[in-house]
């Protein structure tokens, strides 16, 4: 009750399975934030992993939807496979939750962390990757 952001208890009923597009197998980096966080720098490097990684595969939320057409396009152009990109419409909250499960670890963006975003990647078990930064907007994760 007395923190910055508020997360409450999730039931555990509803959704089932693995949302479309998202592989069952393998590495799977959830890049949860709102893509209005991913800045070019922050892009350039999560597409170095793509390429040295093959095996690799980034799960965003397609929030908003218009930004996913720009970065898949700059991906694409920095050798990224399109196969390892995966972008996924937000689910209702206990089920976005929940989902995150299905990622190995959480891409933090930077200089404006995922503050809830990450805590609710946390809440769910999801190690969060994340860099320190001295402004508020930057330390909510």
């Amino acid at each position: 009750p007395h923190t910055h952001t508020r997360i409450e208890m999730m039931t555990r009923k509803g959704f089932e399975g693995v949302p479309e597009g998202v592989p069952s197998n393998g590495l799977v980096l959830g890049a949860f934030s709102n893509l209005g966080k991913v800045n070019v720098r922050v892009w350039s490097v999560w597409c170095r992993v793509l390429v040295r990684s093959r095996a690799v595969t980034l799960w965003g939320i397609r929030e908003p939807p218009f930004g996913v057409p720009n970065l898949v396009n700059y991906a694409l152009q920095q050798g990224v496979n399109s196969s390892q990109l995966v972008f996924t419409p937000r689910l209702a909250r206990a089920d976005h939750m929940r989902v995150k499960r299905l990622a190995a670890v959480y891409l933090d963006t930077w200089p404006f962390n995922g503050h809830s975003t990450s805590v609710e990647a946390m809440w769910e078990g999801l190690p969060v990757l994340t860099l320190p930064v001295v402004r508020m907007a930057g330390r909510g994760g």
